[in-house]
């Protein structure tokens, strides 16, 4: 977070992957990294890590709330 904040968004999306890929499921990382990806303009690199926070998601609200993001 800290580098993403200080505008390193290469260090920012290392990390984040890192951290997604190490502990996936957790929303808060698929979150984090699609943010940084979003900001680096490579939006079609969010199409999976978005897809698989929707499969992880436990509730329906959740789901809406990732698909509407993803529209």
């Amino acid at each position: 977070m800290c580098r993403e904040k200080l505008g390193d968004l290469d260090g920012a999306l290392e990390a984040y992957r890192q951290s997604h890929d190490r502990f996936r499921g957790l929303a808060i990382n698929s979150r984090a990294l699609v943010r940084v990806l979003r900001r680096r303009g490579e939006y079609a690199a969010c199409i999976p890590v978005m897809e698989a926070e929707l499969n992880a998601a436990s509730d329906t609200g959740e789901r809406v709330a990732i698909l509407i993001e993803r529209a």
